[in-house]
């Protein structure tokens, strides 16, 4: 999992799901099969088909979404 970058979400217990870090409910997932696993609390994107859980206390690489763009660590990228 070093190369699974991190989604912003993350499990909400008062919410009872995943919810982003602006606390706004996770709508559309791509869990792959088997996830998420219970007591693993971060997101991941882990391929370009599906999302995976992990720990949340350890240092990952990130992504987000601006436009139709996706910057991730100094670098622009297409649109998956």
């Amino acid at each position: 999992m070093a190369n699974a970058l991190f989604l912003g979400a993350k499990y909400s217990p008062s919410k009872g799901n995943f919810a982003w870090l602006d606390d706004t409910e996770v709508v559309y997932n791509a869990w792959n099969p088997g996830e998420p696993r219970f007591g693993l609390d971060c997101s991941l994107m882990m391929n370009r088909k599906g999302w995976g859980t992990d720990r949340c206390d350890m240092e990952r690489s990130f992504i987000c979404k601006k436009g139709r763009l996706l910057w991730f660590e100094s670098a622009w990228l297409s649109s998956f």
